[in-house]
C-alpha cells in the first residue's frame, strides 16, 4: 500500500505519517487521489 511505503524525502517516515503531520498543520483534511510511481535506479 502505497501510505505504508516509506516517504521518498524522509525515509525514517511513512507517506501516511506525513498526511497526518500535514493535516495537523492546516487543518484541513487530504486524502490522496492519484499519484505517479518513479522508478530509481534504471
Amino acid at each position: 500500500c502505497l501510505l505504508l511505503q516509506p516517504f521518498i524525502k524522509e525515509p525514517d517516515k511513512t507517506v501516511e505519517e506525513i498526511i497526518a503531520e500535514t493535516i495537523a498543520k492546516v487543518g484541513e483534511n487530504i486524502k490522496v487521489r492519484r499519484f505517479a510511481r518513479f522508478e530509481l535506479g534504471c
